[in-house]
């Protein structure tokens, strides 16, 4: 019997961390070695079209409603509830969680008879905004962590007493994501960054370098999302006012 696993994504969206997992879920599919289910935080997303036909796709909605917060102030726990829900609808034998963004779902999953694989991105700085209590989870119920680099992994040598994998980081597959599918078929070099479009991940030295170098030499292309921020926004308006395309 083949194991089940059930894939955490933030999004669908063509962000780093979701493409490296995509693309991962798909190879996984084609040998058939496992049976997949995926679970995304938020609806919508470019991948979402691209999904295979026999991957479920389960929302796991953390708003909440009227009826939500009444039932959350008679002490009901919602979101355990809506987990429980996909598990029986699909009973996995793995969680697999993506990004240190779902630390916080780990308290869930200390409910179900299930192995935690949780796979790390960020580095050390990154960690500065998870609360304290998320991060004794990892430590608490994590029975495989893996990491996208040696750099990663530093952070928790000595200090994580389960097994440590490191895989590094590689999207093999871009040439169905909208950006490139868009892109004009030139001669240009063509340089390419992935990632939320937030400070974190230098998407405005991305745009100065892009200004610097030749336009008729280089293509610059950002395969990511928009935050709803004010450093998206400027930069947003920077890249339609460009004077230099």
């Amino acid at each position: 019997m083949k194991p089940k696993v059930l894939f955490f994504f933030n999004d669908l969206n063509c962000t780093g961390a979701e493409i490296l997992l995509f693309n991962f879920t798909k190879e996984l599919n084609r040998r058939q070695s496992v049976e997949i289910g995926i679970v995304a935080l938020k609806e919508g997303g470019e991948l979402v079209s691209q999904v295979p036909s026999n991957i479920p796709i389960f929302y796991f909605e953390q708003s909440f409603n009227w009826k939500d917060k009444v039932d959350f102030k008679l002490g009901k726990d919602v979101l355990k509830s809506r987990l429980s829900k996909i598990y029986h609808k699909f009973p996995a034998n793995i969680f697999y969680f993506n990004t240190i963004a779902q630390a916080g779902l780990l308290r869930f999953s200390k409910e179900f008879p299930v192995k935690n694989i949780f796979h790390v991105h960020e580095l050390l700085y990154n960690f500065e905004f998870e609360k304290a209590e998320n991060i004794h989870l990892i430590f608490e119920t994590i029975d495989h962590l893996i990491c996208s680099s040696t750099l990663v992994k530093n952070i928790f040598d000595k200090i994580f007493r389960n097994k440590i994998t490191v895989i590094n980081s590689v999207i093999k597959e871009l040439a169905s994501t909208t950006p490139l599918l868009n892109s004009k078929k030139s001669e240009k070099i063509k340089i390419i960054s992935s990632g939320t479009i937030c400070y974190n991940k230098g998407a405005d030295t991305f745009l100065e370098i892009a200004q610097l170098l030749p336009k008729d030499r280089y293509e610059f292309i950002w395969l990511g999302k928009f935050l709803e921020s004010g450093f998206s926004e400027i930069l947003n308006f920077k890249n339609q006012y460009r004077d230099w395309e």
